[in-house]
């Protein structure tokens, strides 16, 4: 599936219902980056700012007496940029979500862990959650072997610095990807960071079919406008 997908660091629930209104209806999946200020320097919902644990709404998804927002209008991708995934993956998944993305960065757990739940959820789609593996631009390609053939899709991340909008895309990406979509032909490649209008053309031409956007979609004057100019970018 060849799709742009808005990111969304929210700080609190009110943040994240506001942004997922502002595109509802002009895309079908969504990412929600999830930064526990531990594997990444800041923290994003539904982490407490003071300390470890869940913001309440969030306990109330998880304990299902509430859902996400606009759960009938999205698929919801959740971005694990955690420094321990196995720990919240659950909590995640009772929470609806349609696909998770793990950071090789984490080490040898997130194998272990794409491992099980591959063997929970075939990637026929039946089930309907779905894997992916990001990887950063310093981070060798070799790192991600062994689950490849595990996930649905690998996500390439724009620059180092993860848990924020508005950060430039790292140039040693393009060759990256080429690299990447030369090794794996029939994989969904998407990236994430540094995606805007002036770049989106080229990394659909070094190897990208998927597009995860934040700050170009957010901080557009006509997001309907931008998401579709992005869309005809990987149309080509």
């Amino acid at each position: 599936m060849i799709e742009v997908v808005p990111a969304i660091i929210a700080k609190d629930f009110h943040e994240l219902e506001h942004e997922l209104m502002l595109v509802k209806g002009h895309v079908e999946s969504v990412q929600i980056d999830v930064c526990d200020g531990k594997f990444v320097p800041t923290k994003s919902w539904p982490m407490r700012s003071d300390g470890d644990g869940y913001q309440f709404e969030f306990e109330n998804i998880i304990s299902e007496s509430k859902a996400l927002p606009f759960w009938e209008d999205f698929n919801f991708e959740i971005d694990l940029m955690v420094a321990r995934p196995e720990a919240v993956v659950e909590d995640w998944l009772r929470a609806g979500a349609n696909a998770l993305i793990f950071h090789i960065e984490c080490g040898n757990v997130v194998e272990k862990l794409i491992g099980n739940l591959r063997s929970r959820f075939p990637n026929d789609g039946s089930l309907g959650v779905r894997l992916g593996i990001a990887l950063n631009p310093s981070t060798d390609n070799q790192k991600i072997a062994q689950c490849a053939s595990l996930v649905d899709f690998i996500q390439c991340m724009g620059s180092d610095k993860l848990g924020h909008h508005g950060v430039s895309l790292d140039e040693r990406l393009y060759e990256k990807l080429a690299v990447l979509r030369k090794e794996y032909p029939t994989h969904i490649i998407s990236v994430d960071i540094g995606v805007d209008l002036e770049t989106a053309p080229q990394l659909v031409s070094a190897g990208a079919n998927k597009l995860i956007s934040g700050s170009a979609i957010f901080e557009s004057k006509n997001i309907a406008e931008t998401i579709e100019l992005l869309k005809k970018a990987l149309q080509g």
